[in-house]
């Protein structure tokens, strides 16, 4: 059998010998109810049944076509042609993400479809909104840091006085891969200033996750990028908050790194590794946007995030960073321009300039705090929390990797308990207001940045009423 050519699909014109390849940075995790389908570079995720994701499973490059029809069409006790159409809508959702090759090709990942139904009758979502395990963990490696950024929102700079040891990490990452956990982010900090940081990586590809890398760059030189790339790292997210050095060592507070910076990224491409260039706009480098956007063009970064300064987090330039309305439209402008100029079809993520409004106006924006619907961060030290921002305080510190194991706190009551005791505790407007339950006095760590208390109003809100609030009127 050979799909129809008048067929318009993804696999038109695919023989039933040829072996598709999904792409490393789609992961899936068998969940309870559904799998779970992760594209770790752009977060986008889908629900799909068991049904739905065998040939997913399968496409390992080391299948033909025609075996996953067959095989599909077995488990389901379906004719030739419905495998098929079921296999042929599946790879045409994942069209951008599948490659075909007439020969069979090295295998990235461990194929295994029995494990798409081999569940663990015992885990049971824990809470409606939460999976019945983590898709993705931060792992907040050491919160030492050779840049002093006043936008940083992890106020990094030095070390706890106790982190995990690198044997400690290794049994945390172990664990998240037996309950097959999709991706982990290594950040801090810099987690680079940790040497044993490529043994962290290897023990994550050796368990089947996926390694994100959260950097500056500037400490990587040929032989660490070749490390991390042996190691596995497939995707680095890069900070640069400008395009020449002056700028640059003016946001960092660290002079004379740029050239460094730079360098670490070339050799990170030298590598073959996927880079986003991540810029955080404010008020001060919103001339740079074309600078970037030429940089990166140039060393041929794969992806540019244009992240305006949010301050959902307690970063030591505090409110004074924040954009304004019209500055969004501001970075459109440029950004288009740039584009007109170059002809580049390189991936830009931007603000909408139509939905960037930083105050709400009805129920209908209310923002509610996720918690760990999905994902958890642990901190250098080991604790898992809520909220990294919030680190500090020990009501929002919800259990700890290596006393509780990830899925012992995932599996507490602890996250509920933290949510029920806000919205107990919840002072005025919100005490008396019919959406707390809803909201939950939204984002905990504005409240405490704008209000003084994490259990005070979001100060988004339009019953908020903090003397000199940054949000309203913006």
């Amino acid at each position: 059998m050979q799909f129809m050519p008048d067929r318009r699909h993804a696999v038109n014109r695919v023989t039933q010998e040829m072996f598709p390849l999904l792409a490393d940075h789609v992961r899936l995790q068998p969940l309870v109810d559904y799998v779970k389908v992760l594209n770790v570079r752009t977060g986008e995720n889908r629900h799909l049944s068991r049904r739905e994701a065998i040939p997913l499973e399968m496409a390992r490059g080391d299948r033909s076509l025609q075996e996953i029809v067959r095989t599909v069409g077995e488990v389901y006790s379906l004719s030739e042609s419905q495998a098929g159409s079921l296999v042929e809508a599946v790879f045409d959702l994942y069209r951008d993400e599948v490659e075909w090759s007439k020969v069979t090709t090295p295998i990235r990942t461990i194929s295994d479809p029995e494990r798409l139904f081999s569940m663990d009758g015992r885990i049971r979502p824990p809470a409606p909104l939460r999976q019945d395990r983590p898709s993705q963990l931060k792992l907040s490696v050491t919160l030492a840091c050779n840049y002093r950024c006043g936008h940083c929102c992890n106020r990094s700079g030095e070390r706890m006085a106790r982190e995990l040891t690198c044997e400690e990490w290794l049994q945390i990452i172990r664990e998240a891969g037996k309950l097959e956990v999709l991706s982990v982010t290594f950040s801090g900090g810099e987690p680079l200033i940790r040497p044993d940081l490529p043994a962290l990586i290897a023990e994550a590809s050796s368990v089947g996750i996926y390694s994100v890398l959260s950097t500056n760059a500037s400490l990587i030189d040929r032989n660490i990028a070749r490390e991390l790339a042996c190691a596995g790292l497939r995707f680095a997210h890069v900070s640069l908050c400008a395009a020449d050095a002056d700028m640059y060592g003016r946001l960092t507070g660290s002079h004379n790194k740029f050239a460094a910076a730079l360098n670490g990224l070339r050799h990170l491409k030298g590598q073959d590794i996927y880079v986003r260039l991540k810029t955080v706009l404010m008020p001060g480098n919103l001339d740079q946007i074309g600078g970037v956007l030429d940089l990166a063009m140039n060393e041929g970064v794969d992806e540019v995030h244009l992240a305006p300064y949010r301050m959902t987090h307690l970063s030591p330039g505090g409110s004074s960073l924040l954009l304004r309305r019209n500055d969004f439209w501001q970075i459109q402008a440029k950004v288009d321009q740039w584009k007109k100029q170059t002809n580049s079809n390189m991936p830009i993520r931007v603000p909408d300039p139509e939905k960037e409004k930083l105050a709400w106006d009805g129920a209908g924006e209310i923002v509610r705090c996720g918690g760990i619907k999905a994902e958890m961060t642990v901190l250098p030290d080991g604790r898992i929390t809520l909220c990294e921002v919030l680190r500090d305080r020990p009501e929002f510190i919800v259990g700890h990797a290596l006393r509780d194991g990830i899925l012992g706190a995932w599996l507490s009551r602890r996250p509920e308990e933290v949510l029920e005791d806000i919205v107990e505790k919840a002072e005025e407007p919100c005490g008396s207001c019919s959406h707390l339950s809803g909201c939950r006095t939204g984002c905990f760590a504005l409240s405490l940045a704008c209000g003084g208390d994490p259990w005070s109003a979001d100060p988004r809100c339009w019953k908020s009423s903090y003397p000199g609030n940054p949000f309203l009127g913006l």
